[in-house]
């Protein structure tokens, strides 16, 4: 299922705060999905992989979302306006906004009740941009009183320029024992 010359072309990082961040780019497409572990985000990466057709990313037409029936409600869809450069949740699945108690549909990064994810992603999404390449992000923390893992594939989309971001999110229980768990285990909440 993984592309031929897997190699790591990207950093594992972890910001100050309690709450772990793993981040993994994806130059052209491949590095970093030997981290990639949800199946439903592999299939994510495999759809998108093949809607290129070798170009370095998809256009939003090419995408029919139809097609993405199996991880609909853990989407987002992200429009990006130049000026003053935005990010705004044209979609923002059902899975996501019930995991985290809210829904970010048609609002801006901004506007995230969490401020310090809000920055955090905004990085990532930034560096997608300048790149032109997939990223994975990792984090782990309390969303509700659950200590969650949850694995962010973040796709460009776009013709001659990243044009709109899709993100595939899958949540999983974290393990107690996780390391990036912070100081004895305990996780904290964005």
């Amino acid at each position: 299922m993984f592309p031929k010359g897997f190699q790591w072309a990207g950093l594992a990082l972890r910001p100050p705060s309690p709450s772990g961040w793993i981040n993994c780019h994806m130059t052209g497409g491949s590095a970093g999905l030997m981290e990639l572990s949800q199946p439903l985000l592999l299939q994510l990466y495999a759809y998108w992989d093949d809607k290129r057709r070798h170009r370095r990313f998809p256009a939003r037409e090419d995408i029919d979302p139809l097609d993405l029936k199996f991880i609909l409600g853990n989407l987002i869809l992200i429009d990006i306006e130049p000026v003053p450069l935005r990010f705004r949740y044209r979609l923002f699945g059902s899975e996501i906004a019930r995991r985290q108690g809210f829904d970010m549909t048609g609002k801006y990064n901004d506007q995230h009740p969490w401020p310090e994810f809000a920055a955090r992603v905004r990085e990532v999404y930034l560096e997608v941009i300048e790149s032109s390449s997939p990223a994975l992000v990792r984090r782990r923390g309390l969303i509700g009183d659950q200590a969650m893992d949850h694995q962010s594939l973040i796709l460009p989309l776009g013709r001659d320029k990243v044009e709109m971001i899709l993100v595939g999110v899958i949540f999983s229980p974290a393990a107690k024992d996780d390391p990036a768990a912070g100081p004895g285990g305990a996780y904290t909440r964005p």
